[in-house]
């Protein structure tokens, strides 16, 4: 037990959950006691979650991210060229403080202007509810309780259908 207070680095009782930040191999953030995400584990995951969409639609200028978490695939997504504004949505607000301690790895994703980020469930929509061409899910395992549904939890880009 002495062993697992020595890893906790940060921890908060936030509106939706308690989260809290570990020092393993890297830092991992936890979300009502369980690893939600690693910086250095999971970035293979994250970074690809966040250039897929500007690969995939290059026209794309504004995209949404549901789920901050480390802030890695919104960090990235921001650096796409055509990227003018990623949108994310957070349903807890103590998520940004793990943003922000992993700015080394998520390209600065609390500091870019590119991004704008809303406190609210995702099926409330982008801060400015404009309608996006790429959607992502930040990678995760959490399902906040009594709020999961697929409206609320997108896990993949969307984009138009194929010419025919």
């Amino acid at each position: 037990m002495r062993d697992q207070r020595r890893m906790l680095v940060w921890e908060e009782d936030g509106l939706e959950s308690s989260v809290a930040l570990i020092s393993t191999v890297g830092i991992s953030f936890v979300v009502n006691g369980k690893v939600d995400g690693a910086a250095i584990g999971d970035s293979q995951t994250q970074v690809m979650a966040g250039v897929l969409g500007p690969f995939l639609l290059p026209q794309a200028k504004r995209a949404i991210v549901v789920g901050m978490g480390t802030g890695s695939s919104a960090g990235w997504l921001a650096k796409g060229p055509a990227i003018e504004r990623v949108d994310v949505v957070e349903l807890e607000p103590a998520i940004l403080h793990v943003a922000r301690v992993c700015a080394p790895v998520n390209a600065g994703v609390m500091d870019n202007p590119k991004i704008h980020t809303a406190i609210n469930d995702a099926r409330g929509g982008a801060p400015d509810d404009a309608r996006q061409p790429t959607t992502s899910s930040c990678p995760s395992r959490r399902t906040p309780t009594a709020r999961a549904s697929p409206a609320s939890t997108p896990r993949s880009f969307t984009a138009p259908p194929p010419r025919a």
